[in-house]
């Protein structure tokens, strides 16, 4: 017996899109969070001087992944001011995407941030051994008021990786103007697979004479 990865392209018929990793924060699985990131039922909180306010519920189910959802810090609903770079995380649980190609991740997002100038929100890749940026806000004032899809191409990093892990972040931000930071919901990795095909001789006995015709047995399993 043996088993090897045959190395079929989409050109062949064989390779096929799924998921690798889904949450829709319904449970705990294994999100490690830090500075105000909760996950938990949205409340609607913050956004009170700057830009918008958490939403009031989930894109689907109760919970979401996100910032000070539950009024912690000293301005309920939005990130602190004068926090440090990526002071704020949610670093998913690792992801196996050996087998996979064009891997992409994607989510619902309710976001509000200040413009990069002063308050930065990120989304990292891990591959393995270091971070890689994929998403940074830009230069423009992110002032969600309704939830959207989000869809990141994440394949320089994850493609043919087994420790891959999806970070999200806020900061460094400035002296002033707190926004109500990260909303997040339904994440989805998904990957274009090769399949593992499985060839297993049967035990055969032959004669041939000459002229004759042979057929060898196999057993393929995908």
């Amino acid at each position: 017996d043996f088993t090897a990865d045959m190395g079929y392209t989409a050109a062949d018929g064989f390779v096929l899109s799924s998921s690798i990793f889904e949450d829709n924060f319904e449970y705990d699985n294994g999100w490690v969070l830090s500075g105000e990131f909760e996950r938990g039922a949205p409340g609607g909180l913050g956004g009170t001087e700057h830009g918008n306010a958490d939403p009031s519920s989930a894109f689907g189910g109760s919970n979401v992944l996100g910032t000070d959802l539950t009024g912690m810090g000293s301005r309920p609903g939005d990130y602190e001011s004068n926090i440090g770079d990526r002071a704020y995380q949610a670093v998913s649980p690792a992801m196996n995407c050996t087998n996979y190609s064009n891997v992409t991740l994607e989510f619902q997002r309710w976001l509000n941030v200040e413009r990069n100038s002063y308050d930065h929100a990120y989304v990292d890749v891990y591959d393995g051994s270091s971070w890689n940026n994929a998403w940074a806000n830009g230069s423009t004032t992110l002032e969600d008021n309704t939830w959207s899809l989000q869809t990141i191409d994440i394949s320089a990093h994850a493609d043919g990786n087994n420790n891959v892990k999806i970070r999200f972040c806020i900061g460094s931000t400035d002296y002033g103007w707190e926004y109500s930071g990260w909303n997040i919901d339904d994440v989805v990795v998904t990957g274009d697979g090769k399949p593992i095909i499985s060839v297993t001789p049967a035990s055969f006995e032959k004669s041939v004479s000459p002229g004759g015709t042979d057929a060898d047995t196999f057993s393929i399993e995908n």
